[in-house]
Order: structure tokens, then C-alpha cells, then sequence
């Protein structure tokens, strides 16, 4: 018996991810994306070789059959709009490396472009849909096209339109994004094989969700909706479903809930399913709200019968939502009231940093920290300030998220003042993984408390060693009071910047109105 051998095909992988925070002063350039991820060629592909991101799955789970051909991949931490220049500059590398491949002998059979879905320039709302569209001209119309994004991606119609296929993450805190990846290169060999003929419908909610409210890792609202798309892509001729919640500092036309169901071959199935999934998902969701208590209603942290700390999760001030992470405000507080001792992690504040380093471990600075890089910063907390340690701030994830990937601080110091031990770095970065803790030889479990730079993503990691964690918004930049912030470019009305009442009779007036691609 002889067996057919199945032709080889290429896959062309890449992408710019960033998530934009519309109201942060801070702008995006180009070594904010060389100092967190900027891949290509070669590098891309070894760089993503057993990692646990989007990536790392599309290369874990390419067979035989499958050759990859990496463009270019470029990331940066979540902070204000791109510079247009430094994303014209990203985006010509990418398509040129995606031309050139594609009039290369044997050419592109797919394309897989690792997106983040919240990206805007200094000049454009639509990165992400232009990138798209950009490849689609490249490639040619019968070249399947797939998007991963990250679930607070805001897809627009343009991307929508341009994209064969949209793929996106489940959970958050993102621990399926290697998963994702490998569920994306299966869809597109799937689609290169020719075994299936996608149509999608797209439905969005008028709904800006609260990053807090957005949790999966718990009996919450979220988590039961995204257990339901997930049965529904595995109804009958349903190749894919995927509800989007938004990231809610995304000031664009296609801000909000997005939910997209694909079918093979079979339109009318799939607007059927997106209409009742949408209706669903709404009358869930149109009442949700922050889950974060103000600083000023948190009670002071209590000796726990467990021996585990209390994990304060400074919501409002996370770099991983684009927030500065210097607001200064539980420091202040703890020291103030002498609270029990405990930790807070991490501060950004180069100036301390550079103040701990030249003194050495063991010296005293007497150094104002945080409260400097924006308005919603606090005030900076006065020393004198005694240096424990003294760090590189490159440390190894331990997981669940980004596990064996590696978190940058830049130098980082431990300082301590009255039982209150700071964590100050040169760089935001979200505190998403306990090891930049230890790596100051600080056990985080022999702490009374944690306040720690991170929202919902802490959960992964933090969970297992806390007695409880409490959310608190300290009014930071990031703050989940989002009609504090002026939107001008967000469809209106929309929950919570108007009266449910007047966003619930916009939709019915417009619950007829199908959106599909």
C-alpha cells in the first residue's frame, strides 16, 4: 500500500501588539518596542521556541507538513499612542519581510499575524485593521489570513473585513495564550487544505467593561459567558466563536464588546447564533461593574489565621493597563496608619533607583519616591529610605503567566522604611509574577501584605500564596470610574459614559441592524 504525500505549505507569522491607553501622556516609541520584543527572521522563531505566548504555540504546534516563515514581531508595554512614525517604521518591515516572502519560490500558502487588537498611533485609530488590510493586499484574496488577539482587543470592521479568520484568547488572567497560538495554526492549515469555508457575523455591545469585571478565574459573569462560546464553536458547522470584551481606555469608533461567530459555509447559522449569543451576553453584562474598592473604604490589613498575606491589587495603577506605576497612595497610607509590615511592589522611580545604587546595600538615602509621572500619581513619599538589596531587574516568570519568559524592570532596588519594604524600579512593568519579589531575597509569603502593580493578571501567580486579594482603586491612571475620563471618539451612547436607559432604547431601535463579513 502506498500513501499520498501531502504537499508541504508555508505560513507566514508575525505582528505589532500594543495596547493603547488613549488618556496616558506617555507615547510609544520605538525602543519601548525593541526593549520589550522586537523579533525577526531567525531570532523570531528561536525566540518563540518553547515560549508560553501566542507564538511559542503557533511554532510548538506546526507539523511536518508546516514550514513557518517569520516576518517581523514587535511588542511593547501597554502606555499612550504609538508615535505614527515608529509604527509606519514596524509595519513597512513587517509587509516588506511578507512581500518578499510571498514572491519567493515556493510563495505564502497562510498568513498568522499575533496582533493585540487595542493599538492606536499618535494618527491612526486602526493599526491593527490597516496591518491587516495591508497583508491581504499583499497576499492576494485566496490566501487565508488569521488574527489572533488579545480578548481586549477592539477589532474593527476593516480588520474584520480583511482577516479570513479571528482567533482569541478565553481567559484572563491570559493563561490559554499558547494555546491560542496553537489553535491558530491549526485553523490555518485547515484553511490553506481547503477543508473549510468560513463566514462570520459580528455583533457588538454598547459596553466599556471594567477591566476587574473582565476576570475568568472565578465564578464571575465573564467566565460563564466564555464557557458558553466555547460550547458554541463546537455546535455543528461552527468553526469558531469569540467574545471580546474591550479594553475600556481604548478611545476609538469600535470601542466596546465584540463577539464574532464563523461557520463553515453557512452565513445565515452563523448571524443566527451571534444574534442570541449578543442578547444573552447582554442582558449578563449591560449592569456589570467595577469590582475594585476605593483606597479609602479598604480596611488596614489584619493578621490572617492562615499566615498568608493579604494581596492589595493596585488596579488603577497598572502598567500592564498602561497606567506609570509610581502612584504612591497605599504606601503613604501603610506608613501613615503603621500598618504591619509588608510589601509593595514595584514603584516606578529611576531617580531612586540611581540614588539606592550609588549608595550601596546596607546606606541609607534620604530620597522622595513615586508620585511624579502623572497627575493621578499621589505625592512622593519622603525617607529616609534603608537599602536592602540591589537588582539587575531581569527575572524568569514562574507562571502560570509568561512561564519561563522573562519580566524587565531595569535596575531595581529594595528599599525599606518603618516595617514597609518598596520595590523601585527603572522601568513600568506590570508585577505579574511573585519572582521579582524573591529576587530581592524577600519572601513574599512571610509578608503581613502585598500591594502589587497589577490588576486581574497578579491572580494567576498570587492566588495560591494569599489569604484574599483585595482590589483597590487608588484614582490612578487606570482608575475603573471611566466617565472621569473624556472620550471623544467612542460611539455614543455607551454604558457607562450614558443612562442604561437611553443605551438600551439606542439598541432597540437598532436590534434589527446585522453586521457581517
Amino acid at each position: 500500500m502506498t500513501f499520498a504525500r501531502i504537499a508541504p505549505i508555508s505560513i507566514a507569522i508575525g505582528g505589532i501588539s500594543h495596547e493603547t491607553h488613549a488618556f496616558s501622556g506617555t507615547p510609544t516609541n520605538l525602543e519601548d518596542f525593541a526593549r520589550r520584543a522586537l523579533l525577526s527572521g531567525g531570532s523570531l522563531l528561536d525566540s518563540a521556541t518553547g515560549n508560553d505566548g501566542v507564538l511559542g504555540g503557533i511554532v510548538d504546534a506546526a507539523p511536518e507538513d508546516v514550514t513557518l516563515v517569520p516576518t517581523l514581531f514587535a511588542s511593547a508595554m501597554p502606555a499612550g499612542p504609538v508615535e505614527h512614525e515608529t509604527w509606519e517604521l514596524l509595519s513597512h518591515r513587517l509587509l516588506t519581510r511578507l512581500r518578499t516572502a510571498a514572491i519567493r519560490n515556493p510563495g505564502i500558502d497562510g498568513v498568522i499575524l499575533a496582533l493585540h487588537g487595542a493599538m492606536a498611533t499618535t494618527e491612526e485609530h486602526d493599526p491593527d485593521g490597516a496591518l491587516v488590510a495591508a497583508a491581504r493586499d499583499i497576499v492576494g484574496a485566496g490566501t487565508p489570513i488569521v488574527v489572533v488577539l488579545d480578548s481586549h482587543g477592539t477589532p474593527s470592521d476593516q480588520l474584520l473585513e480583511s482577516a479570513t479568520m479571528l482567533v482569541s484568547y478565553r481567559t484572563y488572567p491570559h493563561v490559554d495564550t499558547h494555546a491560542t497560538g496553537a489553535a491558530a495554526l491549526t485553523i490555518c492549515r485547515n484553511l490553506v487544505r481547503g477543508s473549510v469555508q468560513p463566514k462570520t457575523a459580528v455583533r457588538r455591545l454598547p459596553l466599556l467593561m471594567p477591566l476587574t469585571a473582565q476576570r475568568t478565574n472565578g465564578p464571575t459573569p465573564m467566565a460563564h459567558l466564555m464557557r458558553q462560546a466555547s460550547a458554541l464553536g463546537m455546535l455543528p458547522g461552527v468553526l469558531q466563536t469569540n467574545l471580546l470584551p474591550g479594553f475600556p481606555y481604548h478611545d476609538v469608533p469600535h470601542a466596546g464588546v465584540t463577539i464574532t461567530v464563523t461557520t463553515d459555509g453557512d452565513r445565515d447559522h452563523a448571524e443566527s447564533i451571534a444574534s442570541r449569543f449578543a442578547e444573552g451576553a447582554w442582558q449578563m453584562l449591560r449592569s456589570i461593574r467595577s469590582t475594585a474598592t476605593p483606597l479609602s473604604e479598604v480596611p488596614a490589613p489584619l493578621l490572617q489565621t492562615s499566615g498568608k498575606p493579604t494581596v492589595f491589587a493596585d488596579v488603577s495603577d497598572n502598567p500592564g493597563a498602561g497606567a506609570p506605576g509610581d502612584n504612591t497612595d497605599i504606601l503613604a497610607r501603610a506608613l501613615a496608619e503603621h500598618w504591619l509590615p509588608g510589601v509593595v511592589a514595584t514603584i516606578t522611580d529611576p531617580d531612586a533607583v540611581d540614588a539606592a545604587c550609588e549608595a550601596g546595600q546596607g546606606a541609607w538615602i534620604d530620597t522622595a519616591i513615586g508620585g511624579r509621572l502623572s497627575a493621578s500619581s499621589g505625592t512622593p513619599v519622603p525617607g529616609p529610605w534603608e537599602v536592602l538589596a540591589l537588582g539587575e531587574g531581569v527575572v524568569r516568570n514562574s507562571g502560570p503567566i509568561g512561564r519561563g519568559g522573562v519580566s524587565r524592570y531595569g535596575r531595581t532596588a529594595a528599599i525599606r522604611r518603618n516595617g514597609v519594604t518598596v520595590i523601585v524600579s527603572s522601568l513600568r512593568q506590570q508585577t505579574l509574577d511573585p519572582a521579582i519579589v524573591a529576587a530581592h531575597h524577600i519572601d513574599p509569603t512571610a509578608a503581613h501584605w502585598l500591594a502589587i502593580k497589577s490588576g486581574v493578571h497578579l491572580r494567576a501567580a498570587f492566588e495560591p500564596l494569599a489569604a484574599r486579594i483585595v482590589e483597590v482603586d487608588t484614582g490612578g491612571l487606570a482608575t475603573e470610574l471611566l466617565s472621569t475620563f473624556a472620550y471623544h471618539h467612542v460611539r455614543r451612547p455607551i454604558v457607562p459614559l450614558d443612562p442604561l436607559d437611553r443605551v438600551n432604547q439606542e439598541r432597540a431601535r437598532m436590534i434589527k441592524v446585522q453586521s457581517h463579513v
